[in-house]
Order: structure tokens, then C-alpha cells, then sequence
């Protein structure tokens, strides 16, 4: 996308009621490789520069080792993993969508009764809903808790998003992080691991994750509910000595920043994940509204803290847990498996928010209104 006319492209619209609406896209199909310096300001004084992030990353060593182990760490504790060893793959017996309960079908039939596909609560299960109904009607893979294991979270927050995330709250100087959006409860885990307080808010709770939550974490506060309305109590709730970071996991983009907005003058940082959907559009907006943003695509970010060696790990426990089901399927044709949406174009089973590819996923800084520290830009 060319610089002169990503605002054109983006088909970013306000209302006069101060809405916002904006073009469809493929998960993930933007930036393309060669686009990566979109949006990105490479200025050194800029307050959110490609500079300052690489800055603030490389000054995290204890971060660094933590995301990027040179061998599958043996815990948690000890270094990054997407899901913790009390978990199991459900391949194919799961909902395409966010539910409350448990996200295995067999466990919770009525699940799509009250789902959340987006931003908001509907009935999936209700033929009206179009293709929500639809998509309720096909299979994805998830993560639940195994019998007599210890307890399963899991977390679709890949290295380089954490590594961002954690060195920008430390050099804002955060102390709080507000996290909306908990699903499989992992990241609002390996933030309180290094050292922030954490408030983790989500619409609709996953009842194994909260009890893994209160058994691994219980200084963590569980809060759920509707998204913006807890993030905004929270925030008034806050002393006035915290430094306040917010993750838009939850709401997303457009509406996020909505919320954002509301906050903006109490809140340090705010992190806005799935920011490339919808083909550029949200990114357009920050810069038509003067916002000081960074993302995760910046060119050199990826190339200095390349997390394809620790996604690799994920890849390999995805496959070794997918082989009886993908040969099982081998046998019914590849009409019966991709009608059911079993797995992808390149034969990996299809887990609801992306664990299959989380390269394809990325996140958006934006500085808020609050003070940083004086000797930071």
C-alpha cells in the first residue's frame, strides 16, 4: 500500500455522531511483507518511533531471555509457551467463536446461545443470526483442561507482541496493567510473572480458565462483564499513584479505541492487538487523529526479535497433537474436511483466534494522556 493513498484505501468513515465504520478484511492479509514500514515513524525524537520501541526492547534482557529461550523452557515460569502442560488439543470438537463455559462443544452444546464474534452479545444458535449461525454449525480446535493435570491456560499473545507490550509499560513506567479480553488467561498470567498488577476483564469467562486463574494467580483480579464498562470503573477506580496500562483484547480496534478515548487522560500506554484486520483501517485512524501509535510489523522490530524459533515449539505440540485426527480425516476426502472448516489450505487443524498462524497477528501501541517518566521521549 502506497503512503499517498492508504487513507483512500482504508475507506476509514466518521459519522456525525461519532461512529466509526470501516472496510472488511482478511485476517491477516495486511501489511504484506514488503509493506512493513507502513504507519511506522522511523523519526528518532517521535514519542512511539521504530527507534524508541527497538530502544526499550533491547534494554529488556530479562524480557528477552524470558520470550526467546534456546530450549523449550520446563515451565512457565522459566520461559515463554503458548499453553501450560495441564492442558489438552481438542482438535475439531470446539466452537469458532468466543462462548461462555467451556468452548468444547460435547461440554457445553448450548454455548452458542450467548456468543460473543466480535464486539458484542448475541444468539449464534438463532438462524437469524446469518453467518454466525452458519459458523456455529462447523468446527474449530481449542485447549481445555486434562483430567488429574495441573491446571491449563493458554495464550495467543506471541513473543514479539509481550516483548512490546512489557518494555513500553516499563519504560512508561507502569504499574498496572488493565487487560480486556482474559480467554485462555495466560497473558494476564506472564504480566503479573514480571512484575505488574493485573486486572484481567473478560464478557465471556471460560470456567476453567478462572479456576486455573484463582489457583495459579489469585492476586490477579478477575473481573467479568461488559468490556467497556469495566475497563472504564477500573480506571476511575485506580489510586492516583498507579501508572495504567490498557490491553484492548476484547473490543477491538474501532470500538476500542472508543473506549480509549474515554480513558486516554488517566492511562500511560494502551495496547490494541489484532490492529492489521480490516486491511489498514485502524491504523489510518490513529494518524488522521494525530495519535503517537506504533506496530508490531515494523520491519526492523521483526527482524531483530524474530519469534519464529519459540513459535516453532507451538507448531510442533499443534502437529503431534493433530496426526490421528488429520489421518482419521485422510480417509473422508477433503470436501467433508473443509466443509466442516477442520483445517486450513495447508492441512493444520483451525483453532477460534488463530493459534494455528499466530505470525499472521499483530498489535498497535498507542501513547495516552498520562505523564511517563521524565527521562523518557
Amino acid at each position: 500500500m502506497k503512503k499517498s493513498n492508504e487513507r483512500a484505501k482504508s475507506k476509514v468513515l466518521i459519522s456525525s455522531k461519532g461512529g466509526l465504520m470501516h472496510a472488511a478484511g482478511a485476517a491477516g492479509s495486511w501489511p504484506q511483507p514488503a509493506e512493513c514500514a507502513s504507519h511506522i515513524d522511523y523519526s528518532e525524537s517521535a514519542p512511539m518511533s521504530s527507534a524508541a520501541l527497538h530502544r526499550w526492547a533491547s534494554a529488556n534482557q530479562t524480557l528477552l531471555r524470558y520470550l526467546y529461550p534456546h530450549r523449550p523452557p520446563v515451565s512457565i515460569e522459566e520461559g515463554w509457551q503458548a499453553l501450560l502442560p495441564g492442558c489438552r488439543i481438542v482438535p475439531s470438537g470446539c466452537w469458532c467463536f468466543h462462548v461462555a463455559g467451556s468452548m468444547v462443544k460435547a461440554d457445553n452444546p448450548r454455548g452458542a446461545e450467548r456468543c460473543a464474534p466480535k464486539d458484542h452479545l448475541m444468539d449464534c444458535a438463532n438462524p437469524m443470526a446469518g453467518a454466525m449461525y452458519a459458523k456455529s454449525r462447523r468446527n474449530c480446535s481449542c485447549f481445555a483442561q486434562r483430567a488429574a493435570a495441573p491446571p491449563c491456560l493458554f495464550g495467543d499473545m506471541r513473543p514479539i507482541k509481550l516483548l512490546a507490550i512489557m518494555a513500553a509499560c516499563r519504560a512508561a513506567g507502569v504499574t498496572h496493567i488493565i487487560e480486556q479480553g482474559r480467554y485462555g488467561g495466560l497473558s494476564a498470567y506472564i504480566y503479573a510473572l514480571h512484575g505488574f498488577q493485573v486486572s484481567s476483564v473478560e464478557l465471556l469467562p471460560l470456567d476453567e480458565v478462572s479456576v486455573a486463574m484463582r489457583t495459579l494467580a489469585p492476586a490477579i483480579r478477575l473481573k467479568d462483564g461488559d468490556g467497556r464498562a469495566a475497563v472504564i470503573d477500573l480506571v476511575r477506580a485506580a489510586p492516583a499513584h498507579e501508572r495504567i496500562a490498557v490491553i484492548f483484547d476484547g473490543e477491538k480496534r474501532h470500538t476500542a479505541y472508543e473506549t480509549f478515548q474515554a480513558v486516554k487522560s488517566r492511562v500511560s500506554l494502551a495496547a490494541f492487538d489484532d490492529s492489521n484486520l480490516d486491511s489498514g483501517a485502524f491504523p489510518s485512524l490513529l494518524r488522521a487523529r494525530g495519535e503517537a501509535a506504533w506496530h508490531t510489523w515494523d520491519c526492523a522490530f521483526m527482524r531483530d526479535f524474530d519469534d519464529t524459533r519459540p513459535l516453532g515449539h507451538l507448531e510442533r505440540q499443534l502437529a503431534k497433537a493433530s496426526q490421528p485426527l488429520l489421518q482419521q480425516l485422510a480417509h473422508s476426502g477433503t470436501a467433508h474436511t473443509r466443509k466442516h472448516a477442520l483445517v486450513d489450505q495447508r492441512g493444520r487443524l483451525v483453532f477460534h483466534g488463530g493459534m494455528e498462524d499466530l505470525s499472521r497477528f499483530h498489535t498497535t501501541l498507542v501513547r495516552g494522556g498520562a505523564a511517563w517518566p521524565a527521562s523518557m521521549p
